[in-house]
């Protein structure tokens, strides 16, 4: 993060607010029309020799469409009721991701993932393998990870009934895109570039919650042990403004490498 906050300065015009939004605008569109002309799709799709023949725009619109295949198969109402929910799905993912990392951040994000597309679909094309993959699929799947990686406890209602939370959702889709990727090495290697941004960014977070968690445990542990003495009164307690959980029960707290507990307000700051 510190390499990317000395970016930032430097480099603010590519800050996009919204730009997951305005993606997520265009899938919505382009899946509407899709169910009328669900042939346009093959004037979208990435095709390397079609490109070196000259039909560049298709570096680009690959990252437009969304399972162009599984259109006539949901059907006119089907397609814009599935339209809707991934549009607002995509909203709230955009709006959570910059409230997490800021503008900057985000837009820089998916523009790693972009070009991560980007360069497989080159890959594969050069290679003479006729692969082609609906980039926008995966650039929203990207997201849908981040957004269930910072916020796992988040509550979708499955068919609209049942509560699920998000790192479920995500979980079953991850599962899913490796056991595709394993017997396809095509898509294999798509992924692995596509997702490539993500994983370096998720795997390290994932450690250090991993940690976090056996440093409270531990603390937990010696807490009870002595509030059977009556020693303490509060498990938590910020090191830099003091606030407990007693206090402050709507505050979460962090442990630091030092083994001192940090407050999510004083973290912030």
């Amino acid at each position: 993060m510190g390499f990317i906050n000395s970016l930032e300065p430097r480099m603010r015009w590519l800050a996009f607010p919204g730009f997951f939004r305005s993606i997520a605008i265009i899938h919505f569109t382009l899946l509407i029309g899709l169910t009328i002309r669900p042939e346009v799709a093959t004037n979208l799709i990435f095709d390397w020799e079609k490109i070196q023949a000259g039909e560049v725009w298709r570096l680009v619109s690959f990252l437009f469409l969304i399972f162009p295949s599984y259109v006539p198969l949901l059907g006119t109402v089907g397609a814009i009721v599935f339209a809707i929910f991934g549009l607002r799905i995509a909203f709230l993912v955009n709006d959570s991701l910059e409230n997490a990392w800021g503008v900057f951040r985000t837009s820089l994000f998916f523009f790693a993932i972009i070009i991560g597309q980007l360069f497989a679909n080159c890959v594969l094309g050069a290679t003479g393998l006729p692969y082609q993959i609906a980039g926008g699929a995966y650039l929203e799947l990207a997201a849908f990870f981040a957004f269930a990686t910072l916020f796992p406890k988040h509550t979708f209602l499955l068919m609209l009934i049942i509560p699920v939370h998000v790192w479920i959702l995500a979980a079953i889709s991850g599962f899913l895109l490796l056991a595709n990727s394993l017997s396809n090495p095509f898509l294999g290697v798509f992924v692995l570039f596509a997702f490539g941004p993500y994983l370096w960014w998720a795997f390290p977070l994932v450690i250090r919650n991993g940690r976090n968690q056996r440093k409270i445990s531990k603390r937990r542990v010696e807490f009870q042990s002595k509030t059977k003495g009556g020693q303490a009164t509060s498990f938590h307690k910020c090191k830099v403004c003091g606030a407990t959980e007693n206090t402050h029960p709507d505050l979460e707290f962090r442990v630091a490498d030092n083994d001192e507990e940090i407050c999510t307000d004083c973290l912030d700051k």
